[in-house]
């Protein structure tokens, strides 16, 4: 998601980038990846419906079409819900708040509720032992779910001076299982002295069976891929550094009176 911000406006301006890198000789038919499937999804995150999977979401719309009255539609909450959102007319995209651009961080409500989690939102290195040497610390990626899902690494550019990436993850791809995680390495390998170094990197979380050749998931049920995001930072400035190292000769500071924007 872009963000574009507008003076004096009580709104953001959004732009969702949707893709899909999908090999047809392992899947002749993909589902569909459409705004639609997004906005229901985020209505379906709303109302705390996060983990619910496409199997289960293909489930649902496969009884309803078995069903002869609607009476059982209304006494199921979690399918009254799935339905009622997937329904849903969209005449114009919700204006997004800015409290979205300045709250990109999850809560823990928001994480328990997830259906993939990282147990960790950042790393930070700290002072790196030598110059293009790696650091290596461990991150999982949680499966809060019933279904087995894959994570696959976003990495930056190869920016480093020697053609390599600052920071590395590896494996790049792996399955994480229901209800379980998975492990991986995340490196940091500076290749320069007396730097500091930070990025964002992003791990994509699909459900298997949207993207497996053997399931077919119709486009109801299909759930866009979650991007979890990662903030890794690190620096080659040695014990001391370059960090400013003031003193004072008194227990307090005591600043005069000013009036906004006149300068110290």
């Amino acid at each position: 998601r872009l963000y574009c911000t507008v003076m004096n406006s009580d709104y953001l301006l959004v732009v969702d980038l949707l893709g899909g890198g999908i090999n047809e000789r392992d899947r002749k038919e993909p589902p569909r990846f459409t705004q639609q499937q997004v906005d229901i999804h985020l209505l379906r995150l709303e109302a705390n419906l996060g983990k619910v999977t496409p199997k289960e979401i293909q489930q649902v719309f496969h009884t309803v079409s078995e069903d002869t009255g609607a009476e059982d539609y209304q006494e199921d909450p979690v399918r009254d819900v799935i339905i009622r959102t997937t329904d849903a007319i969209h005449d114009a995209r919700p204006k997004q708040q800015w409290e979205e651009l300045f709250n990109l961080e999850p809560t823990d409500a928001q994480l328990s509720a997830a259906p993939f989690a990282l147990d960790a939102l950042d790393i930070d290195f700290g002072t790196a032992a030598k110059v293009k040497q790696a650091d290596i610390r461990n991150i999982h990626v949680r499966n809060q779910t019933n279904e087995p899902a894959v994570a696959t690494w976003a990495i930056p550019p190869r920016n480093g001076s020697d053609g390599k990436p600052l920071f590395d993850v590896n494996p790049p791809q792996a399955e994480v299982p229901p209800f379980s995680s998975a492990s991986f390495k995340v490196s940091f390998r500076p290749t320069n002295p007396n730097a500091y170094y930070s990025t964002t990197l992003e791990c994509y979380v699909t459900y298997r069976s949207v993207i497996s050749h053997h399931t077919k998931i119709g486009a109801n049920a299909f759930i866009p891929p979650m991007c979890l995001l990662l903030s890794v930072s690190g620096n080659t400035l040695g014990p001391q550094g370059f960090l400013a190292q003031p003193t004072v000769n008194t227990n307090s500071l005591v600043f005069p009176t000013c009036r906004p924007a006149d300068e110290a």
